[in-house]
């Protein structure tokens, strides 16, 4: 058939050694990335954060925090349960 082109499309596919996948849990410095907290007391506004809201903590081991992707953004929604008692402590309303 005149005027028909026979190339065909080359796919390109990722090298596998090159993907990454995000992991559901990050490291202290990671966190504090994710949180956009930023200064020489990074840290520290990462674990008051983490008080505040009652994050749990995974110890990967004795020296490294893990800290859950899923916690971390429930705390910025609002709907940890930390903020959940703070709330209702204010409002004086007793279980």
């Amino acid at each position: 058939m005149a005027g028909t082109s026979t190339e065909t499309a080359q796919v390109t596919r990722p090298n596998p050694a090159e993907l990454t996948i995000p992991s559901p849990w990050l490291t202290s410095v990671e966190a504090c990335a994710y949180l956009r907290f930023t200064g020489s007391d990074r840290l520290n506004s990462l674990y008051r954060f983490v008080a505040a809201h009652g994050i749990r903590k995974r110890y990967r081991s004795p020296r490294r925090l893990l800290f859950s992707r899923a916690d971390l953004d429930a705390a910025l929604a609002g709907t940890s349960a930390a903020r959940r008692r703070n709330v209702i402590a204010r409002a004086g309303v007793t279980a």
